[in-house]
């Protein structure tokens, strides 16, 4: 006979699977029961309330260098004339052609009259001079030249500032 059917015969006449299987389910409950000891002694520690602390110190952070808000957010096309100034802080949100002719649209958070009184006041001590100015509906617009070169400056309002259009 072979060592398994001997086994098998000395377990009630059982197959070999089923003694498998009774095996590892004997070791099985033995394992849980020692879980379920250990969890109950987990359990039964005491335990201590504790107070959450919510005093943060800021004392000993460690404070990086914080750019300063009077740049220009973005980056200007090639041909954009590098005596035409801007009012900053803005940031660049358009750029394009209309009517033959390259624009930039400037977002900032500045006012209306004040982005336009400051504007012109740069453009005029750059050289450039003030042909006309128009109103129409909620926008301010201004005609300049400088060496017969025209310049379009369109300012209005936006929910958080100003928006001003420069046509060159």
């Amino acid at each position: 006979m072979f060592a398994l059917e001997r086994t098998a015969l000395a377990f009630g006449g059982a197959r070999p699977g089923a003694i498998i299987v009774r095996t590892l389910l004997l070791v099985l409950i033995g394992l849980l029961v020692a879980c379920r000891d250990s969890v109950d002694d987990v359990d039964s520690e005491p335990t201590v309330d504790v107070e959450p602390t919510l005093e943060v110190s800021t004392e000993n952070d460690v404070v990086e260098e914080r750019r300063a808000d009077n740049g220009l957010s973005g980056i200007l096309p090639g041909d954009f004339p590098g005596d035409v100034p801007l009012v900053l802080p803005a940031s660049l949100v358009d750029y394009g052609e209309e009517d033959g002719a390259a624009y930039i649209e400037l977002v900032t958070h500045k006012g209306r009259q004040s982005v336009e009184q400051g504007l012109v006041g740069m453009l005029l001590d750059r050289g450039w001079d003030l042909l006309e100015g128009s109103q129409e509906g909620e926008a301010d617009e201004l005609r300049l030249v400088k060496d017969q070169r025209p310049l379009r400056v369109v300012f209005r309002e936006s929910d958080s500032g100003s928006v001003y259009r420069v046509v060159y």
